[in-house]
């Protein structure tokens, strides 16, 4: 149970930034979890890890984590934690090749992501989900996909009143709108994120997936 805690406060430092020593830490959490044969907790801290190599853009070493992190969910049967995977991949994928063979592939990875979460609600992690998959359709100037998706996030994030997560949503749709010069509709978008987002020390851009 120790064990759990520390992976858990660890794995909260990705709510502030990502440390420099993020990764080290939690594969070193990892190294003592597999010492306890817990499949579990050894899955659940890789996936954390995962996320931290994402997050520093750290791309091949993401998709290797990414790969194992798939296989241990398969293997235990955790639904959440294969979708973890499968965005990760997603993500990964549109931040290193532009193609349009490679926006097919990316949207086929976020489109498994989201159907390894099934039925469960989940919301949090389906909103976070919707939210890269917007980012990756962006990043292929798919406008039109890129808004139906962000605007899932927004509204799965308004099901659980996550203000963080609505304004990051708008901020993004903002983001769209600009890019497909809706400057009009892009301004009362960008007033809302802006409303939304006050009060975060950072207004929200550690949330946000910078392009």
């Amino acid at each position: 149970m120790a064990l759990w805690l520390e992976v858990e406060r660890t794995a909260i430092a990705l709510d502030l930034g990502v440390p420099e020593d993020f990764v080290p830490r939690m594969q070193s959490l990892g190294e003592k979890v597999k010492q306890i044969g817990d499949p579990i907790l050894t899955c659940s801290t890789t996936a954390w890890e995962l996320w931290g190599l994402v997050n520093m853009r750290s791309h091949d070493e993401a998709w290797l984590a990414a790969e194992k992190v798939e296989r241990c969910a398969q293997a235990a049967g955790l639904d959440y934690l294969q979708a973890m995977a499968l965005a990760g991949m997603g993500l990964t994928k549109s931040r290193t090749t532009l193609s349009p063979t490679s926006a097919q592939e990316v949207q086929a990875l976020f489109e498994r992501a989201l159907a390894a979460l099934g039925s469960s609600p989940l919301r949090l992690r389906r909103a976070g989900i919707e939210f890269d998959f917007a980012n990756a359709m962006l990043r292929f100037k798919q406008f039109a996909p890129a808004l139906a998706h962000v605007e899932r996030a927004k509204a799965i994030s308004r099901q659980i009143n996550d203000r963080a997560g609505m304004g990051t949503a708008a901020m993004l749709m903002a983001r769209v709108l600009m890019d497909q010069r809706s400057l009009v509709e892009m301004l009362p978008v960008l007033a809302e994120a802006q409303s939304l987002l006050e009060g975060f020390e950072d207004g929200g851009a550690a949330m946000t997936d910078v392009m």
